[in-house]
């Protein structure tokens, strides 16, 4: 869950809380813990909006440290992937590469 909402952060700047839940399809009471503890491991940070912007919002960026977790998760996650698609046959795997698309159109 930390990874994923680390990606929204980083490829969605100046999302909030109510956001992240709405993306999500969660609580904003439990969206808003588990973006307190990524506050708390220093991997969010939370920025005012500019004046004009609603004052009640506040924007989430992702932190340095925060980016290190999400690339550190990408790659073990990467790595991984790789691992177990080596272990199917060349035709297991295009079977799996014509899928694709298919596959594709559900995430949409």
């Amino acid at each position: 869950m930390d990874a994923q909402l680390l990606a929204l952060v980083h490829d969605k700047p100046g999302l909030g809380v109510s956001d992240l839940a709405d993306l999500e399809q969660m609580s904003r009471p439990a969206m808003s813990a588990h973006v307190k503890r990524l506050v708390e491991a220093k991997w969010v940070t939370r920025r005012k909006n500019k004046p004009e912007d609603d004052k009640r919002h506040m924007s989430l960026v992702i932190t340095a440290e925060g980016a290190k977790i999400l690339a550190a998760t990408t790659k073990q996650r990467s790595d991984w992937l790789a691992g177990r698609l080596g272990l199917l046959s060349s035709q297991e795997r295009a079977s799996l590469e014509n899928a694709i698309d298919s596959l594709s159109k559900l995430i949409e």
